[in-house]
């Protein structure tokens, strides 16, 4: 196996799996002279900005890559899991700015440096160079894991599949303060286990790592006493309403009128624990299969009428977003005005959810007390505009309003009335709308509010366009499904690897995405293993759109 040349040190930074130690240029190095240029190490934190993770900058100069070390003529790193082992040549060739959060132990030959309660006394016995093997051996261990795809698509994959592991991080959990591992959305920025993102990353990961995949819903499934799930799980806890936010977000949401001063509000992600759980089980032994069912259909059940409480929904019963974080589309136009919203995407989640949980209640022999399908078809039904042949979130006051990604994923739902159908894969297919170069942009590009730089008003996110898909295949637009599945897998190549989201017509990345974001790597690794199996059986993917 190769060094890893997509690590560029600034866009992709050098780091481990379970490590929050990565290191990278602060600032891009080509527009640096390379006297100016260094090399800066940091220990990741849930919500501390990066520059406030900084330990210690080290002198650039020219550098070798290997899977578990960097090094350069004055200096040795190496890092594994949360320790790190580097080896100064020059004594003068690494600066120190913050130790706060670290343990910094000098050796005969090295300095090692340890997380905070990560100090371990066989790390402080090895030599540097012992260090460095078992480094590089730890990595290679996991990209030996990487599922095998097209040859077309191998490259993009085990570039993904190296994200997964980067973004790996060691969490203490729970009262007894358990160790586990997860998968964050990005060391970049999320550091933590978001619920839905989660739900995304145990796609990919279950193809070379189920066990991993099967323990990132287990962290998510970890139920308020009421049902509802939290958003994030991070090192200080959880965030599962607004007493738990952060300033800035706390701020946020009051400037756009959905939280009053004294009023708190619950924080969530959108329903889609059994979808995801479903297929991360399907390949199973029928008896892991069964044990993992009955584990987690009551949590499931308690959730999906969670979403169906009084506090959760309208005056005429409907359940809605009740702020903008706990829909994912943070920033979506349907949010502009104050207040809850009631929308398309989430009621197709829970008649899915429904679905789902019936069944297991049917294979593990319970009684599913569930009998909300009828209803929330109808009021997803009502959501359909028949003059502009869509569906359209509607805000407290009734009023429908933009053309949005979340106009689509209506279709999530199976069992979509064949002429609506019809309507929605014209507007994916319809050049001044969503069938943009690369699909599918999250607001329509004739919508007044299209933005294709900005964030949900615009860009393309994997996901979306991921549940889309699923959506119009389970509701038989297979071709359709198909296509969008294609440009999907072209568009990394054009993105430069795993974007956090790109411009929706030109395909490379917008300039506020994060970059090696772990959903994005997640759902490509889904859908070229898809690709494959599907090869395999004579059937392929069309032409992308």
């Amino acid at each position: 196996m190769q060094n890893p040349a997509f690590i560029d040190l600034y866009d992709v930074p050098f780091t481990v799996p379970k490590s929050r130690f990565l290191l990278r240029y602060e600032e891009d190095p080509a527009e640096l002279k390379t006297e100016d240029q260094t090399l800066d190490l940091y220990y990741v934190r849930y919500e501390v900005p990066l520059q406030e993770c900084l330990v210690a900058r080290l002198p650039a100069g020219e550098i070798e890559i290997g899977w578990g070390f960097v090094r350069s003529a004055e200096w040795e790193l190496a890092i594994c899991e949360n320790s790190c082992s580097i080896q100064l040549l020059n004594a003068s060739a690494i600066e120190w700015v913050d130790l706060a959060n670290i343990e910094l132990h000098q050796l005969a030959d090295s300095l090692r440096i340890f997380g905070n309660d990560f100090l371990t006394a066989e790390s402080l016995q090895q030599t540097h160079l012992e260090f460095q093997k078992i480094a590089d051996t730890y990595v290679r261990e996991w990209m030996e894991k990487s599922p095998r795809v097209l040859t077309c698509r191998q490259e993009m994959t085990d570039f993904c599949w190296w994200v997964l592991g980067a973004n790996q991080i060691a969490l203490k959990i729970g009262e007894n303060a358990t160790m586990r591992t997860i998968v964050v959305p990005s060391m970049l920025g999320y550091v933590g286990l978001w619920q839905w993102d989660a739900y995304f990353i145990a796609l990919g990961l279950q193809h070379g790592d189920i066990e991993l995949a099967i323990a990132q819903l287990e962290i998510a499934f970890s139920p308020e006493p009421d049902g509802q799930l939290p958003d994030v799980v991070h090192e200080k806890g959880r965030l599962a309403s607004s007493l738990d936010l952060p300033p800035c977000d706390l701020v946020s949401l009051r400037e756009r009128g959905n939280l009053r001063y004294g009023e708190v509000v619950p924080l969530t992600k959108p329903p889609l624990g059994a979808w995801a759980a479903k297929q991360i089980i399907a390949e199973l032994p029928p008896q892991q299969r069964a044990e993992l069912m009955r584990k987690w259909y009551p949590i499931l059940l308690a959730n999906q009428q969670w979403w169906m409480r009084a506090e959760n929904c309208d005056e005429l019963g409907r359940p809605q977003y009740l702020h903008p974080y706990s829909s994912g589309l943070d920033d979506s136009p349907v949010f502009d005005a104050s207040g809850a919203v009631v929308s398309p995407d989430l009621l197709a989640y829970l008649i899915v959810q429904e679905q789902i949980l019936r069944e297991w209640a049917a294979e593990i022999g319970v009684e599913c007390p569930l009998d909300n399908l009828p209803q929330l078809r109808r009021w997803l039904a009502d959501l359909w505009d028949d003059e502009q042949g869509a569906y359209f979130a509607q805000n407290h006051a009734g009023v429908r309003q933009y053309r949005t990604i979340l106009s689509l994923l209506g279709c999530f739902a199976p069992g979509i009335d064949s002429s609506r159908l019809r309507q929605l894969s014209a507007d994916i297919e319809n050049p001044e709308r969503f069938h943009a170069r690369w699909p599918l942009p999250t607001v329509a590009q004739d919508d007044p509010s299209f933005a294709e730089n900005t964030m949900w008003r615009g860009p393309t996110w994997v996901n979306t366009t991921y549940l889309v898909a699923d959506g119009l295949e389970s509701n038989g637009e297979l071709e359709l499904a198909a296509k969008l599945r294609e440009s999907t897998l072209e568009m990394f190549a054009v993105a430069g690897g795993p974007v956090e989201y790109v411009n929706s017509r030109s395909g490379t990345r917008c300039r506020t995405a994060t970059t090696c974001f772990g959903w994005s790597a997640a759902l490509y690794i889904d859908l070229a293993v898809r690709e494959k199996n599907e090869n395999a059986l004579g059937v392929s993917f069309t032409s992308p759109m």
